[in-house]
């Protein structure tokens, strides 16, 4: 898949960064406030994943795992929908979070979703679009990239907030073993390209770093239109 443009960019926004660093939070809002559709690729890794435990298959499989691949249909016209059937709700749960790391490592089914996600942000006018590796191998013709990061014990303490739990210890561990892992996967590890604008979330507020990533995008908007 040819993924350069010479000139052109995409007109997406793009935010990459590690587990917990607000990627999620700020791209809604970022969306929300320039009209732009949003996508959000790791739902679309839950989603398979959600369908690989549906279907008793263990994520460590990997053979079995890519066998799903070619019968799998995501879509986000209205929540998020796997083969037709709405799971929104179903794919936030700590069971598919962690099947989701998992096969989202395996080659075919980074491919089949990469594809997915291309096709569906380029049919929009303008997209933000956010996830790991979103910045280095999905769009790295995006009009915009953004790196959001935040220390590790920041990010334990939001994700103890998010799901309740109250052992941050826990969290912190596992969120560093699963930096670990994406970082050095040998598809599509976690990276930050060197175009792209880094910004520390941790301490900060959400308002000043909606204004900060706006300017951004309206900066680089102006420019594309002068191209």
């Amino acid at each position: 898949m040819d993924t350069t443009t010479p000139s052109k960019k995409l007109r997406v926004l793009a935010i990459d960064g590690p587990a917990g660093a607000g990627k999620s939070t700020i791209s809604k809002l970022v969306a929300k406030r320039l009209g732009l559709f949003y996508l959000d690729t790791g739902a679309m890794y839950r989603g398979f994943a959600y369908k690989v435990l549906r279907n008793n298959i263990d994520p460590s499989d990997e053979k079995e795992v890519k066998k799903l691949v070619s019968t799998t249909a995501i879509n986000f016209d209205n929540g998020v929908t796997v083969d037709g059937n709405d799971v929104t709700r179903e794919i936030r749960t700590e069971a598919v979070t962690n099947a989701s790391s998992l096969v989202s490592s395996y080659k075919e089914v980074r491919e089949f979703l990469v594809e997915l996600q291309r096709s569906c942000a380029i049919s929009h006018v303008g997209s933000v679009v956010e996830g790991r590796d979103i910045t280095s191998v999905v769009f790295p013709d995006a009009q915009l990239k953004i790196f959001l990061t935040a220390s590790v014990e920041e990010r334990a303490k939001r994700r103890a907030i998010e799901l309740g739990d109250i052992d941050v210890a826990k969290i912190y561990q596992e969120i560093s073993l699963r930096d670990k892992r994406d970082s050095t996967r040998d598809v599509s590890p976690l990276i930050m390209p060197k175009d792209a604008l880094l910004i520390d979330t941790t301490g900060r507020d959400i308002e000043s770093i909606l204004d900060e990533i706006c300017r951004m995008w309206h900066k680089a908007d102006t420019e594309s239109k002068e191209i």
